[in-house]
């Protein structure tokens, strides 16, 4: 919580990560945020910036966002319920090599 007085302002930043916060595999996978905002006389100002997992690129986002170098990045004034989608790829030949790992640690044969 931050406590203002009126006409007062305050700037406050977060930041962490969190590598199991998305849903795919090796090859390709989407990171979702979902930002809830307040109602406030001043509108609230957001700074995102979300970076692609190593070796991986940014293939699209929602709502449209800057996309530089591995990372995505959004600023703007922030709505009540703002749903940011970040989908992830690695290369063509990436994916290829990632299915390739994930299909020869399958176990050949069934205990049961």
């Amino acid at each position: 919580f931050a406590d203002l007085p009126s006409g007062g302002s305050q700037t406050l930043e977060y930041r962490w990560s969190v590598p199991w916060a998305w849903a795919g595999d090796r090859g390709a996978g989407t990171y979702r945020l979902t930002i809830r905002g307040q109602p406030t006389i001043r509108p609230t100002a957001l700074s995102l910036d979300v970076r692609a997992p190593e070796g991986m690129n940014i293939a699209h986002t929602t709502p449209p966002m800057q996309v530089s170098g591995g990372r995505a990045v959004w600023e703007g004034v922030l709505a009540d319920g703002m749903i940011f989608e970040v989908r992830f790829q690695r290369s063509a030949l990436g994916r290829v090599w990632a299915d390739l790992v994930d299909f020869l640690g399958r176990p050949v044969f069934g205990l049961g």
